[in-house]
């Protein structure tokens, strides 16, 4: 199929826009005027006829006052042409899709109309200038949500392997407590295999268990008269030990007494004797010279240094055998990264990007430098370097429908604005331009949106507009 293209718009009643008619023709166009002005909500129109409710902001939608807004797009190429039309009321909105004959009678086409426009265009259409944005994250994001398909398989991927991972847990669990079992229970041979009746057994045990109570009785009394006649022989015995007792104890204090002034006379010796030996110790080492003890100290304080270095030897060599172990699992974990980054390339090559060279990074969208031809990320090139990628992907997520969204036109200097328009017009892509300006600002606009109200003017055609 040729490429889609805007042809006509319409919007009448839809937030501050009261009515206007806008003939497109597939040329690209730049929507100007000061803030305020009606711009985002023209642009806001279009989307919700590609896509539906699901691409309305909240808030009214109908003018202050009206009862129903409606938008009209028409769509086409040499050879078809495609009417949407959504009405919005407070009761909710209404979305239809004919295909217009060469005379201009509607003829309805199969499915819904979301179907329709699911079938021509990109899943979501955004602003291409979100792809220059600084943060690598953000171009990132917005391929995966035009890319469902992958979103769903990665999210799949980290489903299952979360799944493996927990079931693999449980049955560990499981083993190791079988494991404890199978060590605690003893297999017996000989044995039959169903239980044994156990009703006769149970009769006769508890026939000898009343047997049995009978004789426990009889010895529990006979146990009683045991420990009385026990505690009369011993009141018996604790009064001779007493007595016995005492007897001792009055010759122990006897043989006291006599030892104790033996010691009295013995310790009254020995304390003069040693009186006479201190006098004698102390005149020799009176005339005793101190030998030097540096020497021993040095040797000492040498033997401690070489300690040290031992020590220092050991922790150098349990540090190197540490550094050799951690280093390779270093390794180890290299080859395990490259692995898991070969299933990921896999993953993102099942992928299909519709742009040659665009590949996908950590965390970021890669393409080649035009210098070296290395893949780089796609926020370190130039302006006019990403133009073509963006709008190569623009034009290849989008089966039919060929228009390019851009905001904040303003902001594109003009080598940029120059690469853009060249981009697109490479690529087949219409470019629907938002731009921003002041009220008596003349910025070489194809058209100027004031008050809801469609203002033309003349243009040289060479930025990309159109003239009015």
């Amino acid at each position: 199929m040729d490429p889609l293209k805007l042809q006509f718009l319409r919007v009448k009643n839809y937030k501050n826009i009261s009515a206007l008619q806008l003939n497109a023709d597939g040329r690209d166009l730049i929507l100007s005027g000061p803030n305020g002005s009606g711009k985002s909500a023209l642009f806001e129109a279009i989307k919700i006829c590609f896509f539906g409710k699901t691409a309305a902001p909240k808030g009214d939608l109908v003018a202050s006052g009206e009862k129903k807004a409606e938008i009209e797009t028409v769509i086409g190429n040499r050879t078809a042409r495609y009417s949407a039309t959504l009405s919005i009321t407070d009761k909710g909105q209404y979305f239809k899709v004919n295909e217009l004959d060469p005379t201009g009678k509607h003829a309805a086409i199969p499915g819904t109309a979301l179907e329709f426009f699911r079938g021509i265009a990109s899943p979501i259409m955004f602003d291409a200038k979100e792809f220059f944005s600084a943060d690598d994250a953000g171009p990132l994001n917005l391929l995966l949500s035009a890319l469902p398909g992958l979103r769903m398989r990665l999210g799949e991927n980290d489903s299952r392997t979360k799944a493996v991972k927990e079931r693999r847990s449980d049955v560990l669990k499981d083993i190791n407590r079988l494991k404890a079992d199978v060590e605690r229970l003893e297999v017996r041979a000989g044995l039959p295999e169903e239980e044994l009746d156990p009703v006769n057994v149970l009769a006769e045990l508890d026939e000898a268990r009343g047997h049995n109570l009978k004789i426990e009785e009889r010895k529990r009394e006979l146990e009683s008269m045991h420990a009385e006649l026990r505690r009369g022989e011993h009141g018996v015995i604790e009064a001779k030990q007493r007595a016995k007792n005492t007897a001792e104890l009055m010759i122990k204090l006897k043989d006291q007494l006599d030892q104790e002034n033996t010691t009295i006379v013995n310790g009254q010796n020995w304390c003069s004797k040693q009186t006479n030996n201190i006098k004698l110790h102390t005149a020799e080492i009176d005339k005793v010279v101190p030998h030097p003890v540096y020497e021993f100290e040095q040797r000492l304080a040498d033997l401690k240094k070489t300690n040290e270095a031992i020590r220092q030897n050991t922790e150098a060599k349990k540090t190197a055998e540490v550094l050799r172990l951690k280093t390779e699992e270093y390794s180890a974990g290299l080859q395990k990264m490259r692995a898991i980054d070969k299933d990921r390339s896999k993953i993102m090559e099942d992928a299909k990007i519709p742009v040659p060279g665009l590949v996908f990074g950590d965390g970021c969208l890669m393409y080649p430098d035009p210098t070296t031809m290395m893949p780089v990320r796609l926020s370190a090139l130039s302006d006019g370097q990403r133009w073509p990628i963006v709008t190569k992907l623009y034009a290849a997520l989008s089966p039919a429908l060929k228009i390019m969204y851009v905001d904040d036109f303003t902001s594109i200097d003009q080598a940029g604005r120059e690469a853009m328009f060249s981009a697109a017009k490479a690529a087949g892509l219409q470019l629907l331009i938002h731009e921003t300006t002041m009220h008596d600002q003349d910025a070489g606009m194809g058209f100027f949106i004031l008050n809801g109200e469609l203002q033309e003017t003349e243009t040289d055609g060479q930025d990309g507009s159109v003239k009015g």
